[in-house]
């Protein structure tokens, strides 16, 4: 048995105890164990993609939730204390798991950038607001993420591309207690190295705080927020999605 790998739950959260001396009944005790169990943190999942097809050329698209679970702290450095909303680097770490399988993830967003990136030049978008527009392009940004296990990893930039940088749609209307203070929506193209350096073309977008801007539950402080990911808003608007053209056999699904 591997009770002692499970510090983190309260044995007192059981439906039933029992007293020394007492006759324990099966039933009650694989009621708790099944209780335990139901409680267990996954420490792996699998997560269908949203879409697969070949394309006319032989190669695969394919198409997942960036999150369905998942877990971030983050810290923010200013750079102008005058004023910490001209200059500031936020960098984070996260845990996540999609239909690739877990990753170790982590991510920094400098502004203004430090190095000169050129604006998106690419038009033909993956993602469309909800009255359908294209997202506008907004301003650059110097906005880096990668995404890792012990295979490979699949590294997203504002630097890679034609089509990265940050966007808005101005039909988007996050509503009553909206959690976010900016109406931004990000498109990063990415490469793949290791298990995935079969990767053609790799891109992942969403809203600021995922569907409806409200995926991410979060705590924040002066300098720092740490959050909990709540797929319940997956498919809503805004929500976080990679795509990836590679050849067939590159990219499967843990499910």
């Amino acid at each position: 048995m591997c009770l002692l790998l499970l510090p983190a739950l309260s044995f007192a959260q059981v439906p039933h105890t029992f007293n020394n001396g007492e006759v324990a009944d099966a039933d009650k005790i694989n009621e708790n164990f099944q209780n335990l169990a139901d409680r267990l943190p996954e420490q792996d999942s699998s997560h269908a993609f949203v879409e697969q097809r070949t394309l006319e050329d032989g190669k695969v698209f394919t198409k997942l939730r960036l999150y369905e679970k998942a877990s971030f702290s983050g810290f923010r450095v200013d750079r102008r204390l005058d004023d910490p909303n001209l200059a500031y680097e936020d960098w984070g770490q996260e845990t996540s798991i999609n239909a690739l399988g877990s990753f170790d993830t982590a991510y920094i967003y400098v502004y203004p950038p430090k190095t000169n990136i050129p604006n998106p030049t690419n038009t033909d978008l993956p993602a469309t607001c909800p009255d359908g527009s294209a997202p506008e392009f907004f301003y650059q940004a110097s906005y880096s993420y990668v995404m890792r296990n012990l295979t490979g990893a699949i590294q997203f930039s504002t630097a890679y591309g034609d089509m990265s940088g940050i966007y808005q749609c101005a039909s988007y209307v996050c509503g009553d207690n909206c959690p976010n203070d900016f109406n931004e929506f990000y498109i990063m193209e990415g490469q793949g190295i290791g298990d995935y350096s079969c990767i053609e073309s790799a891109v992942m977008y969403g809203l600021l705080g995922g569907g409806n801007a409200r995926a991410w539950n979060k705590v924040k402080g002066p300098n720092w927020v740490t959050g909990v990911f709540d797929a319940s808003y997956n498919d809503e608007f805004g929500t976080y999605f990679l795509e990836i053209i590679a050849p067939a056999g590159c990219i499967t699904s843990q499910d």
